[in-house]
């Protein structure tokens, strides 16, 4: 079903126009858990946390990498790292192959950080998906899937592998 109003073909109707509804839903996922964040005492944001749970699975990365697994700008990425390294949550060195690139890892206290979290981010996550049938969540994730790689025009999953490959190849 079409989110254009019968009134006018051509302009979407606000209420169904799924840009909006994907982004209006991001950022009341992004303000619950900054809220969840606070009141546990975690000073850190969403976009912090992004960066240390990809570090737990892709730990020692180029930094422009996870910038472009994360869809981020360089510059944004360098503003949250660098905080998070003052923090001592994250450590960056020298590319040894690359003197130009920087490569990121999670700290022993960047890992406890995350693990002491990652428990208050699921129960968020459940909270959001209450009354929501398993069917639904996977039709959900497979729609969305589907329609970043018809923006893009590829998967999600090949973004993955080429950041895996990328970082294979940078690390031989």
């Amino acid at each position: 079903m079409s989110c254009l109003s019968n009134d006018n073909a051509d302009r979407p109707d606000p209420r169904d126009f799924l840009p909006r509804l994907i982004g209006m839903t991001a950022l009341a996922w992004q303000r619950k858990l900054n809220h969840v964040f606070e009141s546990a005492g975690a000073n850190i944001v969403l976009e912090q946390w992004v960066i240390l749970v990809n570090l737990q699975h892709h730990n020692d990365i180029v930094q422009g990498n996870l910038a472009d697994m994360l869809m981020r700008d360089k510059s944004f990425m360098t503003r949250i790292v660098d905080d998070l390294e003052d923090r001592g949550l994250v450590k960056r060195r020298r590319d040894p192959e690359d003197r130009r690139r920087w490569r990121i890892h999670l700290t022993a206290r960047g890992s406890r950080f995350v693990d002491k979290l990652v428990g208050l981010v699921v129960q968020t996550s459940r909270e959001a998906e209450q009354e929501l049938s398993e069917q639904e969540l996977q039709t959900t994730r497979h729609v969305l899937r589907h329609m970043f790689a018809n923006l893009t025009g590829h998967s999600i999953d090949r973004c993955w592998a080429k950041l895996e490959s990328k970082e294979a190849a940078s690390d031989d």
